[in-house]
């Protein structure tokens, strides 16, 4: 664990923690894929923990929009988590994210 400005940061070996995952099912060219996913890093926020999802390349509509779905449901009011940041340096990328979470978050 990391300390930075008063703040704990967690790498993804020390996310075990189920408030920071979830079991992931989509359908992508291979079929029904079912999945672990856990956040890259983590840090604890004053009003709860903040996943953090670094995206270096492309992953494909629907396993994007399964992860952005996972985390409205735990993002909700009542949820463990106070909300997800997504960073990515590639323009095409973060397209991609745009639209998968505008999808997940209006399907709700």
């Amino acid at each position: 664990m990391l300390q930075l400005r008063g703040r704990d940061w967690h790498s993804e070996r020390e996310i075990t923690d189920d408030d920071w995952k979830c079991t992931l099912t989509y359908e992508d060219g291979r079929g029904l894929a079912r999945v672990t996913h856990r956040p890259d890093l983590g840090v604890d926020m004053p009003d709860g923990p903040v996943p953090i999802e670094v995206e270096l390349q492309r992953k494909s509509v629907r396993r994007l929009r399964a992860i952005c779905a996972m985390y409205g449901q735990l993002c909700d009011d009542d949820g463990p988590l106070d909300g997800v940041i997504y960073v990515s340096d590639r323009p095409d990328v973060a397209t991609v994210v745009t639209r998968a979470s505008a999808f997940a978050f209006h399907a709700r």
